[in-house]
């Protein structure tokens, strides 16, 4: 029997994965420590939802890396983590940015609807509504940066008019993405060491490969 080579040698795989998932996470907080303070440094509080919310305005960049990335794994096999995200970050911030904006005004926009439609009788009624526009809105974000990153020469305006197109006609795969992305910052409250470790590449591998399993490459 053939001797494994020691670079093929499956704990070193494993090890190789585990190390590009580690850096990869942690140049991911790197670029959302305002949210990562806020965690730490605030207690679970109405009088700081402001800053909660205020620490989620800048997440754009960093998620739209994150996809990134992973197209570069899902191409290349191998990588150097740290130099591909700064890489990719010179790249796509701004656009991260934009895309995350829209979503970002929507859902504060929601949330505050909800807190004053409660107080009314009628008003209850409306809050599933508002919850679904601040999903849909999350959502068409997430598309946004998928579509972007795999189109890097396409305009805004055109990423944004196919982004909407999949955000309604694709919604199942859209919902999927939504609570992947929220899943990660709201566990971040319960095991953030898990969550600071391994929890963006995971999120957002299963967001990247949810979307190209049902969204094929369009040339826009």
């Amino acid at each position: 029997m053939k001797e494994q080579r020691f670079d093929k040698n499956v704990y070193m795989e494993f090890f190789y994965w585990l190390y590009q998932s580690l850096a990869s996470s942690l140049c991911f907080w790197c670029v959302n420590i305002l949210y990562i303070a806020a965690v730490f440094l605030l207690s679970i509080d109405g009088r700081n939802v402001f800053s909660f919310i205020f620490s989620l305005l800048f997440i754009g960049p960093g998620c739209i890396v994150m996809i990134g990335m992973t197209e570069e794994l899902a191409k290349e096999k191998s990588f150097s983590p740290v130099r591909l995200f700064i890489k990719t970050f010179r790249q796509f911030w701004l656009k991260g940015f934009f895309y995350w904006l829209f979503a970002w005004i929507v859902s504060v926009i929601m949330i505050f609807d909800c807190f004053f439609f409660i107080r009314f009788s009628y008003g209850k009624w409306l809050i599933p509504l508002f919850v679904l526009l601040a999903c849909l809105s999350v959502s068409f974000s997430i598309n946004c940066w998928y579509f972007q990153v795999r189109n890097p020469a396409s305009k805004p305006n055109q990423v944004l008019r196919i982004a909407f197109y999949y955000t309604l006609k694709k919604w199942y795969v859209s919902l999927l993405d939504f609570l992947l992305l929220t899943s990660l910052f709201l566990f971040f409250f319960v095991k953030p060491q898990w969550c600071i470790l391994l929890g963006p590449s995971i999120v957002f591998g299963l967001i990247y490969f949810n979307n190209r399993k049902l969204m094929r490459t369009m040339d826009l």
